[in-house]
């Protein structure tokens, strides 16, 4: 569609007679106006993409760490469990300063929200079930960033 007015817009700039100097200056508004809505999505397309892709590696980190949750029952392992908890934790700020800076404010909180009654983990370990429900749902919500990341981004 672009490329078709912008053929029609040279054809009429090299006939000499055709237009007065109005008529230039309309041409040369409208050409400029179209070659700005081009590069103007072009760049937001590869914005789009390189947010995707970060988004895509803090998704990949926060599978990572839900896959070597402390399993068991009870206290098992405080030192796994507390190593798990601050990697966890870091993730969590990582990916909330991430969507602070490059999505829509709500983006942030809708990730932070945790479920008042998260649903139970059995084979995790008691003591960090609240966080891997976080976790969980978090992981989920960034899923659903990706799906539809117009609404977002």
């Amino acid at each position: 569609m672009y490329l078709a007015m912008l053929c029609l817009i040279v054809k009429h700039w090299l006939l000499p007679d055709s237009y007065g100097p109005f008529d230039r200056v309309v041409e040369v508004l409208v050409f400029a106006a179209i070659a700005f809505e081009i590069v103007r999505s072009l760049l937001q397309g590869r914005r789009k993409k390189r947010r995707l892709a970060a988004l895509y590696m803090l998704i990949s980190k926060g599978k990572k760490i839900r896959a070597v949750a402390p399993m068991g029952y009870g206290n098992s392992n405080e030192k796994s469990i507390a190593e798990w908890r601050g990697t966890h934790a870091a993730w969590v700020t990582e990916t909330n300063t991430f969507l602070l800076k490059y999505c829509w404010p709500h983006t942030s909180a809708l990730f932070m929200e945790q479920d008042a009654n998260p649903p139970a983990y059995p084979a995790i370990a008691v003591p960090v079930q609240r966080e891997y429900a976080h976790l969980a749902s978090g992981l989920e919500k960034l899923k659903g960033i990706m799906e539809n990341p117009d609404g977002y981004f």
